[in-house]
């Protein structure tokens, strides 16, 4: 390789061979640093004793000398190095790329590619905003019970439009109490949720006695022998058992689970009379109202 020619005040590069102003201060060898590092890469170059190796370039993966490690954007020292701008600026390109190449997805809409716009950016969901709109309208469904094509309707008061909206099994409030009382796993999540506790007329637990009987021993015949006594009427609104439909229900006027398995005492006919449904009901939330606090009666109660 030719020495750097030196005619007056221009010089002559001995990698590319470019012309250039000649320096006092340099040895005017090299154009620029790029034909400098090139120079270092090279066969002919002999580091010398003060020239300290810092590492390998991450990109081209050449020796760099008396170069620091990059710094990070907080501050931090980076555990790579480059051997000159080039190098730096292919990496990041590359990282980018295969950053882009990685997170790319397809959007949820019409199945396009949808890149993040920069490395470490979230990806999208969707190409664009009418896409996102167009895919969010919930499509038309059939109401379960008259088995209609129906979309469902809202209004917004604060956008002062209708909207289409997701979520709704039946085309109307109609629809939707016949298909309660026809849908049997609906029975039965409501019955679960007022079970025990959760049900208002709730005691405190189960009424059935101490000695195994849910009225006691011979119920049937104690309840019968009260309608008998009452003239099978019931003694609130007057109706008799024969316009009532079926037998007329015997209420306890102290309630059963308040004497805690005194079957004999709560089944005394002074404690018992013959009642219709509704009037049943009514005797027993007006006693459960008028008796705020369940006080358990002991067996010897009056």
């Amino acid at each position: 390789m030719a020495k750097a020619i030196v005619d007056g005040e221009i010089c002559s590069c001995e990698i590319c061979g470019s012309q250039f102003q000649f320096n006092k201060r340099k040895s005017n060898r090299f154009c620029g640093m790029a034909c400098y590092r090139a120079w270092q890469k090279g066969p002919n170059f002999i580091p010398g004793r003060t020239a300290k190796l810092s590492g390998f370039c991450k990109a081209c993966h050449g020796p760099v000398y008396r170069r620091n490690a990059s710094t990070k954007r907080n501050g931090d020292k980076s555990d790579v190095i480059f051997c000159n701008r080039d190098c730096y600026d292919k990496f990041r390109a590359d990282s980018r790329a295969a950053y882009i190449s990685n997170n790319s997805k397809r959007c949820k809409g019409c199945e396009r590619t949808v890149r993040p716009d920069r490395s470490g950016a979230k990806t999208p969901e969707y190409c664009s905003m009418v896409c996102r709109i167009q895919h969010k309208q919930p499509d038309p469904q059939l109401c379960l019970n008259c088995g209609c094509c129906f979309s469902a309707i809202k209004w917004f008061k604060g956008r002062n439009k209708a909207t289409r909206v997701a979520g709704a099994k039946t085309c109307s409030h109609r629809c939707n109490i016949e298909w309660i009382k026809r849908n049997p796993e609906r029975k039965k999540k409501i019955s679960n949720a007022f079970q025990g506790k959760k049900h208002p007329n709730w005691q405190g637990g189960s009424s059935r006695g101490v000695d195994g009987g849910y009225r006691g021993p011979g119920w049937a015949a104690i309840a019968e022998k009260a309608r008998k006594r009452d003239g099978y009427v019931c003694q609130d609104c007057g109706i008799t058992q024969e316009a009532h439909g079926k037998a007329l229900e015997v209420h306890h006027k102290i309630p059963f689970n308040q004497y805690q398995g005194g079957n004999t005492k709560a089944n005394r006919m002074s404690n018992l009379t013959t009642l219709c449904k509704s009037c049943h009901t009514t005797a027993d939330w007006k006693w459960r109202r008028e008796n705020a606090v369940q006080v358990i009666m002991s067996f010897d109660a009056a």
